[in-house]
Parts: structure tokens; sequence; C-alpha cells
């Protein structure tokens, strides 16, 4: 037990070196083993009674700053992993309280200890703060944990965590490595104790206080790009790892160039830069002396390009530039000025578009560079280029009329977007009156300023805005006129004579005298030509005729007009009724879309309540509103929203009425008689009660007569019926109606087999289209497989679905598609049998014996063994009886006999044949003459329609010259073509045209 008061002397020795160094003692938490093996002796004195009296004269020998905390294994109870308690936190003057709970200590149980390590520095809050941990065992861990792993974990989490690890009492050779390696693991030391001799040995050797550190000393490291290349200033993050104790660390400090105080020693310098991520690495020592400046190369990230492209190049070109380099994202070839260190470029493409890569050339003369830029602009290739001038001419008249266009022919680079332009001679390039691109045409049309001047005509380069070309040009003033009535009647349409230059959209307006040349209240296009024709306003007043020039809307000539008080008049009956048609006679200019129209008095005029155009004749019938008052018949010059006479008219409420039953059954038909006006489009609807006027379930036209019959709604309830004028959607008159709930009864077989016909009995409303239905049990009420009138009568007869499971048959209302009865009915599978020889030969008639249900339409097929159910190559209906016969295909192979319940299109039953091919063999002469008779011989089955051809080789099979039924029997004599060549001989099968043997011939 002397070796435990050993470790407490290590823990002093600790403990006073940390509070020498650094200032703050750590804190340290002794884990004692309690565990039953405590109960061992040496040398007739139990281990744990030694434990407690070393404890107790090493917390007489500690200083008084030590922060000491005790935590103990297997003291309470046996067998238990988790026995594990801190007794003492750790902290000053803990002496007392350690020395109580030491003392009274049983041991008892298991040895967990990895985890009361790990719960000490847990304790110690290790990955904050320095801490250590002294362990004390007389025996190996017996929970299931791996100490080595444990020490690993605290090494790497903790801040400067430390475990000591004494071994009490261990023999083997096994157990002291595995605690060995906890305390190896954390920088910690591994001692046994055995007897008294090797404890005091021991202690003598761990109670010597450590060296002191050296003074730390001024140390420099840098980074440079590349061997030799330039330091890096920024962007870089720095590792110090010490190879011995005491050492200065630093981890992943981000600094450019690094200069710290370092403590003499042998480290491990790294340094890495994020923005390329990479990194170097050196071993190097810090001398006493200090000073040290410390270079790591990191690797130059910089890419390397070619550029091979011309030297010389016309401006504004475009050249190819061949070019190798990394190709990264944003990469570009640039043309820029030789001196330019900015990376500006004159010129772009993105080398994403490959090699070799389309480059304009600089727009003006002189030398230049390409480079090769990267996307974080980085210049890593470069060649010179000069860029030569182009001579430009251009062609076109000394003098021009203003406003006109003249042609203009030019000799220049055509490159895209290239123009001729016209403006003043002191303008900027990119300054332009009027313009057109080059690749329009050569002459092209230029159209010449509205102002008279002297003007510059241009061609610019559109790389740049640069000119390459120029002329003057005299633009003189252009001469135009009009004229036309000195006055007009409001809304009259006028005659306008004209003369000027007939530009491009130049057009004949009128506007208000003195308004700007842009505005104007009608308009015409001189394109079509002098005279042209406009309405005047309807309001009187001072206006002007004018000729205006397109271009900026220059007015070129005016001629003033009068418009005077305007001629209209309507006339109708002083009362109308609601929803009614009034006779309206008018008088007025009858313009194209002029309109009669009726309004509220101090509406606006293009707002009417209902209208009729004037082109309908006089008188004209106009609609009446739906709500009595007073309003206003307007004639309305429709060109300029104008009122040009109007009139006042009362509208009076009218009459009618609505007679009717007071119930009715759902979805049945309802007799309404009806009085009222019986406007065009009047209606008598069925409508909820509160709804809107313009809302309904059912509806039929005044103009049917009366009595007229409306069919009521699907669904109970209390109704309104309403004559509703179709002008305004407004109900006059209105009645109530109760719907009562529809009954109905349906009767069918409980059970019946899938496809078959059952017959339904059925009471019900029997309304118009009311029907009687199958559906799957569970369907929503409007779906439906099948389905008979009701009009058909009861019973009805109803084909049932092909496929078993439940069912529903259903009385359905039509009125809303609503079920007012129903009935289960589950279908049975349905069978059938067929019975026909294994093999046939290709043609031959097969005989089938079938048994099966022989509803209407159903069918036996014949089909290729692995097609589709709905697939096949022949078919007969089974009405034809049995046994019936269906044709073999023409081709050989695998097949099946089905028979196809046509409900549903499902098969009853299958059986497989095989179709051989046919022993078909054709006998003629391998040459003949044109249009002569070709005798064939031939054998085969000679089924009915079976036929032989004669036809052009390599024509398709269904074409040919001339054909023989085999029924004429063999020989049989086919009439050659008139054509010289090569032909084929060919026996076709009737049922499906197959070819089934072929023999060339030769038609001379």
């Amino acid at each position: 037990m002397y070796r435990f008061l050993a470790i407490l002397s290590i823990f002093a020795t600790i403990t006073t070196c940390i509070s020498t160094a650094n200032a703050q003692p750590e804190k340290t938490i002794l884990v004692l083993d309690a565990s039953g093996s405590m109960w061992g002796q040496i040398d007739g004195e139990p281990k744990i009674t030694i434990a407690k009296r070393a404890v107790g004269v090493l917390l007489d020998d500690l200083p008084d700053d030590a922060e000491l905390g005790l935590t103990a294994y297997g003291h309470r109870q046996k067998g238990q992993c988790g026995d594990i308690e801190t007794l003492v936190q750790p902290g000053l003057n803990t002496k007392d309280a350690i020395r109580a709970a030491v003392d009274a200590i049983n041991p008892k149980g298991k040895t967990p200890l990895s985890d009361a390590v790990l719960q000490a520095a847990e304790t110690l809050k290790y990955e904050e703060d320095a801490a250590t941990v002294i362990l004390v065992s007389d025996g190996i861990e017996t929970c299931d944990r791996d100490p080595c792993a444990v020490g690993r974990t605290l090494e790497q989490a903790g801040i400067q965590f430390t475990a000591h690890v004494i071994g009490f009492d261990i023999e083997a050779d096994g157990d002291r490595a595995q605690l060995a390696c906890l305390a190896e693991e954390t920088g910690g030391q591994f001692l046994v104790a055995s007897n008294a001799a090797e404890l005091i040995e021991a202690l003598e050797q761990v109670a010597e206080a450590p060296p002191p550190l050296p003074e730390a000393v001024d140390t420099e490291f840098v980074a440079t790009l590349g061997d030799g290349g330039p330091l890096i200033s920024d962007g870089l993050t720095w590792t110090l790892e010490p190879r011995d104790d005491g050492g200065t660390t630093l981890d992943a400090f981000e600094i450019g160039q690094l200069r710290m105080a370092v403590r003499p020693g042998v480290y491990t310098a790294v340094v890495h830069r994020p923005a390329t991520d990479d990194s170097a690495s050196a071993t190097v020592r810090v001398s006493a002396d200090g000073h040290d400046r410390f270079v790591l190369v990191l690797p130059d990230p910089t890419p390397k390009a070619t550029l091979s492209a011309p030297q010389v190049g016309p401006v504004g070109a475009t050249i190819l530039v061949d070019w190798t380099g990394p190709a990264g994202t944003n990469d570009r070839i640039t043309m820029a000025n030789a001196d330019d260190t900015a990376g500006n470029a004159i010129t772009y493409a993105y080398v994403k578009d490959g090699t070799p890569l389309p480059l304009r050339v600089a727009p003006l003369a002189g030398t230049y560079q390409i480079r090769y830029v990267t996307g974080d602009n980085q210049i890593i290739a470069t060649q010179a280029i000069t860029a030569t001038p182009i001579n430009v001419t251009l062609d076109a008249p000394a003098q021009a009329v203003a406003s006109t266009t003249i042609k203009v022919g030019w000799d220049g680079p055509d490159y895209h977007n290239d123009r001729i332009t016209i403006t003043k001679s002191d303008a900027p390039a990119s300054a332009a009156i009027n313009y057109a691109y080059v690749k329009d045409d050569n002459p092209t049309d230029l159209a010449m300023p509205v102002e008279p001047g002297t003007y510059e005509i241009r061609y610019v380069m559109a790389l740049g805005n640069t000119i390459l070309g120029r002329r003057t040009i005299d633009i003189t003033d252009v001469s135009a006129s009009v004229a036309g009535p000195e006055t007009a009647s409001g809304g009259t349409l006028i005659t306008v004579t004209w003369d000027g230059p007939d530009n491009k959209n130049d057009h004949i307006s009128l506007a208000e005298a003195g308004a700007a040349g842009g505005s104007s209240l009608a308009y015409e296009y001189t394109k079509n030509g002098s005279p042209v024709r406009f309405i005047v306003p309807g309001k009187p007043g001072n206006y002007e005729i004018r000729y205006i020039i397109s271009q900026g809307n220059e007015i070129a000539a005016t001629y003033p007009i009068r418009v005077t008080e305007a001629i209209a008049t309507v006339a109708a009956a002083e009362t109308a009724e609601i929803g009614g048609v009034t006779s309206v006679n008018w008088t007025g200019p009858d313009n194209r879309n002029d309109y009669i129209a009726i309004s509220t008095p101090g509406d606006r005029a293009s707002t009417q309540i209902a209208y009729t155009y004037t082109n309908k004749g006089n008188p004209l019938q106009l609609a009446m509103p739906s709500e009595p008052g007073t309003y206003e018949i307007r004639y309305v010059l429709n060109k300029y929203a104008t009122v040009l006479a109007s009139t006042t008219i009362t509208v009076e409420a009218s009459a009618a009425s609505i007679s009717a039953p007071e119930t009715g059954d759902a979805g049945s038909p309802l007799v309404v008689e009806w009085t009222g006006p019986d406007n065009n489009n009047d209606y008598i609807a069925v409508a909820e009660i509160g709804s809107e006027d313009s809302q309904y379930v059912g509806y039929e036209y005044t103009k049917k007569g009366t009595p007229l019959t409306v069919t009521l709604p699907a669904t109970p309830g209390e109704y309104e019926l309403r004559y509703v004028l179709s002008t305004g959607n407004k109900a006059i008159a209105r009645r109530a109606v109760t719907v009562a709930a529809a009954t109905a009864a349906v009767s069918a077989p409980d059970t019946a087999e899938a496809g078959t016909v059952i017959a339904v009995e059925w009471t019900g409303p029997d309304n118009d289209n009311d029907y009687i239905t199958v559906a799957e049990a569970g369907a929503p009420d409007g779906e439906y497989i099948l389905y008979e009138y009701t009009k058909a009568g009861s019973p009805v007869q109803l084909q049932l679905p092909g496929h078993a499971g439940a069912y529903e048959v259903r009385y359905i209302l039509a009125e809303g598609n609503t079920v007012i009865a129903r009935k289960p009915l589950t279908l049975t599978a349905t069978t059938a049998t067929l019975v026909a020889p294994e093999t046939v030969e290709a043609g031959a008639p097969i005989n089938v014996e079938w048994t099966g249900p022989n509803t209407e339409r159903d069918y036996i097929v014949i089909a290729e063994i692995d097609a589709a159910d709905t697939d096949y190559a022949g078919y007969t209906y089974t009405n034809e009886g049995t046994p019936l016969l269906i044709t073999a295909p023409g081709k050989s192979g695998a097949y099946e006999l089905r028979y196809i319940l046509d409900q549903g299109r499902t098969v009853l039953a299958r059986i497989p044949v095989t179709i051989t091919e046919a022993n078909i063999l054709l006998e003629a002469s391998d040459t003949t003459s044109v249009g002569a008779n070709l005798v064939v011989n031939w054998t085969g089955p000679g089924y009915q329609r079976d036929h032989i051809t004669i036809a052009e080789q390599g024509a398709a099979d269904g074409t040919y010259t001339a054909y023989e039924y085999t029924t004429e029997g063999s020989p049989l004599i086919l009439k050659m073509p008139d054509v010289p060549g090569t032909y084929e001989l060919r026996y076709i099968l009737g049922s499906d045209n197959s070819v089934m043997a072929r023999r060339t011939v030769t038609v001379e």
C-alpha cells in the first residue's frame, strides 16, 4: 500500500509544478479503487487500510492552494458496473472532506475503472480547462470497457488532460499493459508497487520537481508561393505541434506571416491556404538565441495556358484563337490594350465554347494583347496582335428633302449589327437621328431628318460604336399641303385631299386647333392615297386638318375646319314596360358602329344598359331595362363616344303571373301556366328560395308558350318558380313549389352469371331519360357499366358485366343522375369450353366445338399465343352455332383459340393450336415474253379465294399485275406484263393475303 502513497506524492508534485508554471493550479481528482479485491492483504494488512492511511499522510503534506477532489468505485454494491461516485467535488480546502470520505469507504463491488476516469474528467470539465486524474487500482477493467480507447478519447477532446495510473499489487504483464495504455494515451505516468521498497523508489522518482521551462523567444514563420516565389501576406492558417513537453502549441491560427514568442525546441510547423486547399509542413528547431525565421513553401496554383492566333487582323474582324488551359468556369479569351494591367477586356469569348474560339479584333487600329484570363481574373497567357484599319466608302446624294428616304450605297466589312446612320457632324458615334442595318441591303434605305440643315451619313461598326466612314449631305425643307371642307356638321364623314412626300407612316390627321403635332382625334395614312376620309367630332368647335410626317410627328401642312352642331334626332314612345322592346325612330350620320342606346340620365356616353347599331335600320328595336324608372334613349357617335341626340322614356313595371301545382316529385316534369310580357329569351325558372334572380336549377323559355313543362330538381326541398326577364335577369313573378322525394323500386335476381342478360322489373316516376343501371357496389351514383332507359318498359333486359363480383342494380333519376332505388347483385364467373384439332395447316379452316353463354356478339378468335387478349388474327361469332369454322392464319407458329365474352372483352376459355406451313408448289417456265400467257402448274390447299399473282420482284406483297383464283384448277393461265423485267409468281392465301410460295420469272 506504500505504492498508493507514492501516487499521492505524484499528485502533490504535479500540483506544485502547475502552480509554479501557470500561476493557477490545475484541478485534480483522485480515483480510488474500492472494489472487493481491496480487502486483499500485503504483509498481513488489508490494502484498503494501507490506502486510507496513505491518503491521510498525503493530505497533511498538500499545499493550501491545491484543488483536489475524490471519486471512488465499487464501494456501494456488488456486481454493479455503474457503482461510481464523486464523493468530494474538486476545490480548495477539501482535505477534511476527503479524509472523512476515504475513512468511510467499505470495498464491495466490481472494477469500472474506465468509466470512473471518464466521469472524473467530465467533472473537471476537461474539454474547457487543464485537468489531471490519478487512478489507483489493484485490478484491471471488469466492465467491458477499453481503457486505451477511453484514454485516446480524453486526450483528443481535452484541453490539457493527463491521467496518471498506479497499478497496486498487479503481477500479470497483460494486466499491467492495460493500465499502462490508459496513462500513455494521455501523456501520464504508469507506476507499479508490490512492496514497500518499490514504493519508496517510485516516490523518489516522481517527487523530483520538473526543471523550469525555458523562456519563449521571438520566432517568425512565413510562406511563399512556390520555391523562391513571393511571400503570401494573408489568407493562411498556422499550426505548431511541439515534439517536447512544455513546448508552445498553436492550433490553426489565422494570419498571413506568423511572428510570436515560442519556447526553444523541435516543432512540426504546418501552414494551410484555405483558398486553394494547399498545405505545407516542416520540422524546425527553435534555438534559445531566438530570432529564427522559417520559410514554408506552398505550391503555386497558377494554371498554365497557351494561345495561338493571327498576329495581324482588320479592326472588328473575327479571328480564330487556338488555346489550351484549365478551362475553368468563366475562363475566357480576351483582347485588351497591351498596357492595361487591370484586366479590362475590349472583346472576349468564354472558353467553354471550345477551341478554336472566335474572337473580335479591337475596333481601333493599334497594338493589343490576346489573353487567357481565368475565372478569378488571373492572366495566365498572352499574345500580341496588331489591328489594322479598314477603308470604308459611302455613296449617297449630296442633297435630299427632309423626312424622305434615300438609297445609300456602302463598301465596308458588313459585320453583325453594323449600320448606316445620319446625324449631326459633331454628334458622338452612338448618336443617330435615323439608321439602317447594313445587313438589310446594299444600297440600303435611310430616312432623312425632318429639320433642314447639313448632316453626316456614317458607316458605324457596332463593335465600340466605331465610325469607319462618313460623308456630308444637305437636307432641304419638305413641301406638303392639305385641303377639305371649311365647315362640317358634328359626326359627319368628310373628304380630304393632300399632297406631300408620302413617307412611310405619314398620315393626315384631325386635331383641335393649336394642339401638338402628336395629338390626333382621327387620322388616315397617306399610303391609302388621296383623298382620305374620316369622321369629324360631334363637339362643335375649331379644328385643323394636318399633314403629319411620321418622323417626330412633325406638322408639314394645316387646313382649318369648323365643326358645327350635329344633325341628329331620336324619337320613341313616352313609356315602355320593363324588359320589353321599344321601337325608336332616329336621324343622324349613321356612321359605322354608331348606335342607339338606353342609359341612365347623367351616365357617360359610353355607358349603356342596352343598345342597337343604327345600321340595323330605321326605326329599330331597343330592349328596355329590367328596373322601372326614367331613362334616356340616345344617338351615340361611336368614333368619339359622343351623344348627338337624346329623349327621355319612362319604363314601367310589367305584370306577370305563374300558376302550377304546389308540389311535385323530384326529377319529374311540372306543368306551369304563366302570363307576362313574353320578351325574347324571357324564361320560367326553378330556383332555390333566397337565391339571386339570375340563379336557377332548371328553366324553359316562355317562347314555348303556356302552359310549358319544367323539370323539378333531383333534391327534395322548398323551391321557387319564377318569371325572369331576359334583360337584367330580373324575376317579376314567383310561386313556391315543394319538391318531394321520388320513390322507385327494382326487382332482379340475387345472383347471375357474368355477361348474361337478366330481366329487371321496376316501378318509379319513369321521367324522360330515367334509366336502370348495373354498377359496381360502392361506386358513386353517377357511375355505371350498363344501362337501359325506363321508357323501354318493365321489365327491361339488362346485359351484365363480364367480370364476377359484387354489383348493384339501380334506378337512376335522370335529373341529377340521382339513385332513388338499388338492389345488390352478385355475379358469378361464366364458364366456356373449346375443342379443336391440336395442329392445323396454315390457311386451313378449323372446326371448333364450344360451350358458353353465347350472349349477343360473343365470338371465338385465333391469336398468337403471346398476343394480348384484345388482339387476334381471325374470329367468328358464336351465333354461328357449334361447331363453327375459323380460318387459320397464313403464318405458321404457336397460336390460341379463345372464347371471348363480348361484355368486357373477357376471355372465358383458351386452348393451344399449332399452325404448320402449307405444302405449296409453283411450276412454270423461267422465261417468257411480254404479254404472253404463262401456264402455271400448282399444288396447294386451294382454299376459297386463294389466288396466284404475277408481280414485280421486290414489290409489296399486296400488289400484282394479274391474278387468277386457284378455284380455276391446275394448271391455270396468267397474262404476263407488257414491260420486260424480273417478276414473281406468288401463291396468295385468301384468308389473310399471306404469300405462301414464290417463284421468279423473267419477262423478255
